[in-house]
């Protein structure tokens, strides 16, 4: 849409002016990001510097109380160290703290110097689109960027073959990441039948076989937007 492409031409003004080493974002981006990176002077065609990370406490503020969620946090993170499952939820109003407390979660046991794998996906906004939550998270365990190039991104379907991942699933990934595969009535990714079936089945051999070397976390932000076929 024309949203997007004003943003991609934004996004190659800077590419013209940027030098190297140095990491530049749009002015869009930086009001995004203000509040986790640390920004350089502004500049109507170079964006904005992106200079270091910024301490939890700069960004988002100190982290006061909920020790009592930290606390069933840990129990169930306890649960799972021991290889079995535990699902757990964060529920609250809009802008009650529920992003800020997994943020936090996260925080915390980076600093503990735990080996904790911490995956966060966002529900899209739509919520009529089957297993986009789904979708969702395969993106964030695979690297999927919204700009990479296809071939990029069909690399890393193609390393899924790694992970002993049968041909269906590797296909119904890719075509779930907007990826062309050659037909195939058995793996097309369709709102229901096979390809539905097929896309969860992968997204649990991922999970697995990143919780085999060390704790896992799976989370969805804005939960309360996932569409049906995911929860189910």
């Amino acid at each position: 849409d024309e949203a997007g492409l004003a943003l991609r031409r934004e996004a190659a003004d800077l590419l013209t002016v940027v030098r190297a080493g140095e990491v530049r974002v749009t002015r869009t981006a930086a009001a995004l990001l203000s509040d986790r990176f640390r920004l350089g002077g502004a500049d109507d065609r170079a964006g904005q510097q992106l200079v270091d990370e910024l301490e939890a406490a700069e960004g988002l503020g100190r982290f006061v109380g909920r020790k009592d969620q930290l606390r069933r946090v840990g129990e169930g993170l306890a649960v799972a160290s021991g290889g079995r499952l535990a699902v757990m939820g964060l529920c609250g109003e809009a802008g009650a703290g529920k992003s800020r407390l997994l943020f936090e979660i996260g925080r915390r046991l980076r600093n503990a110097g735990h080996d904790v794998g911490v995956h966060v996906a966002v529900c899209p906004a739509v919520t009529d689109v089957p297993l986009s939550a789904v979708q969702e998270m395969l993106r964030v365990v695979l690297g999927v960027t919204p700009f990479e190039a296809e071939s990029e991104v069909r690399d890393k379907v193609e390393r899924l073959r790694q992970l002993g991942m049968p041909a269906p699933q590797r296909e119904a990934v890719a075509r779930a990441l907007g990826l062309a595969v050659k037909d195939s009535a058995s793996s097309a990714f369709v709102a229901n039948g096979p390809g539905q079936s097929a896309l969860r089945a992968a997204l649990a051999r991922v999970a697995v076989r990143l919780a085999q070397d060390r704790l896992t976390i799976f989370a969805w932000d804005a939960a309360e937007r996932m569409d049906a076929e995911s929860r189910a």
